[in-house]
């Protein structure tokens, strides 16, 4: 076993080394690089209360999303401590967890089908294919990967419980290692129930997993009547798992639901559309599986409805065939048949029958996958080639990880960095709105100005809704000083989202450059009285009040920026207006109470500033928005 274990590791080393010196993209850069709450231990609890995005809500102002995945978050906060911000630690972890699932394949496909040879290419197939990149190479799809390891992980526990009968016949067919474990029944069940829950935690698709178990059960109809006690025999060894799911369910929807305003069934009215859909985004799963090409994390699936009769009749036919191909399965081949079950169910939770936030998406599949590939490696096991030439038949089987392989690492290649996915997907997405705001805001944060007011007007001509494109080039222009184009499209903004904060704060700035500074101050008063919390705002406030001597208004938006976020900028603001307004007790006191979690430059550049370093000056006032030191 030793040296399949080994064989796997390396076979995904070879598929997914190429990712070791990627950036973080896309997501990442709110999950990861702007999450306070992965910066020291004192936050798990609240990692525990809030949802994955809870950071940039907060310091943006914006709504909150609802994924509720704190063992995702507890995974960066261990990166964290470990590697700091440097990203390949956090790419090491995601594929040293991709490679414990594929172990975690093989047992659990050996423990049910007792093949060794489908066990290994169901694993390979599973570690090398390209449509998992979106979930191991990208770090915010982590929460798949983390699912799945503990969603195998309870699998094999329970097939270490229940799966072998106490007559020392049965013992024999399987290894002495796994014998010796399976003595102790007890345990690995309240294990495959803990692992369970976890997997709850990781990603909401685990929700699931308790049918998953039951259809084991019709599939290989373990006749054994009592295994550990009789609580612990059939239905009631399901009832913790079935209570752990209504148990979560309950809390989502009450104590972590964090965005109330959107009903679950906010869509309702296309759940049947959505359920014929099904159909198509199946075929198209399963084509993606087969082969895989032009992957991208943009999907779109054109919704089917009863009257659009041909699609709709196809749909229906779709559901007859997969009702034959079950039941066929099923008196032909358990295995296969649980594995169509398998890679059926945990699509369930993705299929928008409650309707989520996209029809489909590559990533998805990354547990499904894994019934796929045990019917796809029995069927070519099965082939008439390898019982006539094994040999010849075992390079077939090799000629296909290669495949999958190369195009695993090819794929990975699109992941090195924002410019380089965004391109990527715009090359295939019909979404090229969504992609031309997203390279433009790269640009603009690369200060290529040009290119980010280019992109951004593609993406307005592409027939984007959003206002945010138009603060984001309000702010581009801003930048190179073209206040009226500056004006015109923080405007557009408004006019779009009466709301947008942004858009606000982006005027405030634009007539503090030009010098009006009464004005500035009714825009970033606007833009607070939007969104009480907006972090930008009171900072900018803070400024102008300071400009204009107003120490007590200064210190009081300086303060509120400080109790929103804690970093370098609102720390030395604040510092530095106690000590102008003459409260040297309350500056020090200030200093006093964050010396155990400054950074040791930041308390540099702070000693700099008392000094009358006029160096240093500029940027802790004027050039405020690009300190960005945070606290441990």
């Amino acid at each position: 076993m030793k040296r399949i274990f080994l064989l796997l590791a390396f076979i995904a080393f070879v598929a997914y080394c190429n990712t070791l010196g990627h950036s973080f993209v896309w997501d990442d850069h709110f999950t990861i690089e702007e999450n306070d709450l992965i910066r020291s231990v004192r936050n798990i609890p609240d990692i525990f209360k809030t949802d994955l995005f809870h950071s940039h809500a907060v310091k943006t102002a914006t709504e909150h999303s609802n994924y509720y995945r704190p063992i995702q978050a507890l995974s960066f906060l261990l990166d964290y401590h470990v590697w700091q911000l440097n990203p390949f630690g956090y790419h090491l972890t995601s594929v040293l967890l991709h490679v414990a699932n594929g172990i975690l394949v093989f047992m659990v496909v050996f423990l049910i089908c007792k093949s060794r040879i489908v066990s290994m290419f169901t694993s390979i197939l599973f570690l090398v294919h390209p449509v998992q990149t979106g979930a191991v190479t990208y770090l915010t799809g982590r929460s798949d990967v983390l699912a799945c390891f503990f969603v195998l992980l309870s699998l094999f526990f329970y097939l270490l419980a229940f799966s072998f009968k106490n007559g020392s016949r049965n013992r024999k067919k399987v290894r002495s290692l796994i014998n010796s474990l399976a003595r102790n029944r007890e345990f690995f069940f309240w294990m495959s129930v803990l692992a369970f829950a976890l997997a709850l935690l990781s990603k909401e698709t685990a929700v699931i997993y308790p049918l998953v178990l039951i259809a084991y059960e019709l599939s290989f109809n373990r006749n054994v009547e009592v295994y550990i006690k009789d609580r612990f025999s059939k239905p009631y060894r399901y009832i913790p798992y079935v209570a752990l799911d209504i148990a979560y369910i309950w809390l989502r929807l009450n104590r972590f639901n964090f965005t109330p305003a959107k009903h679950l069934f906010q869509n309702g009215k296309f759940v049947l559309a959505n359920l014929l859909t099904m159909g198509r985004t199946l075929m198209e799963y399963i084509s993606l599986l087969i082969y895989p090409t032009k992957l991208h994390m943009e999907r779109e699936v054109l919704l089917i409805t009863p009257n659009m009769r041909l699609d709709f009749m196809a749909s229906i036919l779709g559901f007859v065939f997969l009702a034959m191909l079950l039941i066929g399965a099923y008196k032909k081949s358990r295995t296969t048949f649980f594995g169509l079950v398998w890679f059926l169910l945990f699509l369930v939770p993705v299929s928008n029958i409650i309707p989520i936030n996209a029809l489909m998406a590559e990533h998805w599949l990354y547990i499904p996958s894994i019934g796929f590939f045990v019917v796809l490696s029995i069927l070519l096991v099965r082939l008439p080639i390898m019982r006539s030439c094994y040999n010849l038949g075992l390079m077939a089987l090799i000629a296909i990880m290669f495949f999958y392989s190369s195009k695993t690492i090819l794929r990975n290649q699109e992941w090195q960095d924002d410019l380089s996915i965004y391109f990527a997907t715009l090359r295939d997405s019909p979404r090229k709105a969504k992609m031309c705001y997203n390279i433009g805001t790269v640009y603009y944060s690369k200060g290529d100005l040009e290119q980010a007011i280019k992109y951004y007007d593609m993406a307005i001509q592409y027939g984007i809704k959003k206002s945010d494109v138009y603060t984001n080039l309000g702010v581009a222009y801003m930048s190179k000083k073209a206040f009226d184009e500056a004006e015109f499209n923080f405007n557009k903004a408004l006019k779009i989202n009466p709301k947008d904060h942004f858009a606000y704060n982006g005027l405030g700035g634009l007539y503090e450059m030009k010098g009006n500074l009464e004005k500035a101050v009714e825009y970033y008063n606007k833009a607070i009285s939007v969104h009480p919390d907006f972090y930008d705002s009171h900072v900018n406030l803070g400024v102008v009040y300071d400009e204009l001597d107003d120490n007590e208004r200064s210190i009081e938006h300086f303060r509120r920026a400080f109790e929103i976020k804690r970093d370098g900028v609102s720390f030395l603001n604040l510092a530095r207006s106690y000590e102008k307004a003459g409260f040297m007790d309350k500056a020090e006191q200030l200093i006093a109470e964050q010396a155990g979690g400054l950074n040791l430059y930041l308390f540099d550049l702070y000693e700099k500033y008392k000094k009358g370093d006029e160096v240093f000056k500029p940027k802790i006032i004027s050039e405020r928005q690009t300190i960005l030191l945070t606290f441990d």
